[in-house]
């Protein structure tokens, strides 16, 4: 039953949402909205830039805001879209630890507005999580390098979904409310191989939450149920051919889903509860 609290949360705020208006209503840009409202994101880190300032921090908390505020339903962090250790790293004379905490803000930031509203009951936060190519600008090619393999792309997307979810789970708020209506959405994937791994993961969060719980020594006098999130996925599909970026079908696509998810055993396979297309 614990472990079904997150998912069950989030699926009721869904189905009562549904119920009350027929639709759903996603918030918009991250990065150009951003931009908008004075910050500068012309660099590699694009919307991810606006995390390394008081003054841009607050800019993303005044986007939050600005959507929930024209009834926008479920509230991305967009700015953990180009969130990584890498590229902090490559992009920033920064450490890892230095990385690790832009990632934990850009999780948190949502979180605490949401938090701070009267009308919060409702609003989901959606972790975007980006598929590998977004890190280097691969995304609308959907060809990646000779090196990445499978397995290198399953650890990518552990690591940076560990820290995305200690940004959650190790919050400072003692609030449960903070941990609830939460899910992931991992946007904008353009081949098969890269949805193959990040699915992988998602599926297999559980072992992810006991390995923080593991590295942090968590006392857990709070109550704090560590489970797993639901999640959808979004392809990328450029072209009026409805191929993925990287040249590859749609059917092919779902016939490699479907043959992942026929070896999900039950438990993890209800965390996931859609799929569909952005930035076509």
């Amino acid at each position: 039953r614990n472990r079904r609290t997150s998912l069950m949360d989030t699926f009721n705020t869904l189905k009562t949402l549904l119920l009350e208006n027929n639709l759903l209503i996603l918030d918009g840009a991250g990065g150009t909205f951003l931009e908008e409202l004075g910050v500068n994101c012309s660099s590699n880190l694009w919307s991810a830039a606006a995390l390394l300032e008081p003054e841009s921090i607050e800019k993303i908390k005044e986007m939050h805001n600005l959507y929930m505020d024209s009834g926008a339903d479920i509230i991305t962090t967009s700015t953990s879209y180009q969130s990584s250790i890498r590229g902090f790293k490559t992009f920033l004379d920064c450490t890892t630890e230095e990385a690790i905490e832009y990632m934990h803000k850009s999780i948190q930031i949502p979180l605490n507005v949401r938090n701070e509203r009267n009308d919060n009951d409702n609003k989901i936060i959606a972790i975007s999580l980006s598929c590998y190519g977004a890190i280097n600008g691969l995304e609308y090619s959907g060809i990646y390098e000779d090196h990445v393999t499978l397995d290198f792309l399953k650890q990518f997307h552990r690591q940076r979904l560990k820290h995305f979810l200690e940004a959650i789970y190790l919050h400072e708020s003692n609030d449960l409310s903070t941990r609830k209506n939460i899910m992931i959405l991992a946007e904008t994937f353009p081949n098969i191989l890269d949805t193959i791994a990040v699915l992988e993961i998602l599926f297999n969060q559980q072992s992810i939450l006991d390995e923080i719980i593991e590295d942090n020594q968590y006392n857990n006098n709070n109550q704090i149920i560590f489970s797993p999130l639901p999640f959808g996925i979004t392809f990328c599909c450029p072209n009026e051919q409805y191929l993925l970026s990287s040249g590859e079908s749609i059917d092919e696509l779902m016939f490699e889903i479907i043959n992942l998810t026929n070896s999900v055993d039950l438990i993890n396979l209800q965390y996931f509860i859609g799929v569909g297309f952005n930035c076509c």
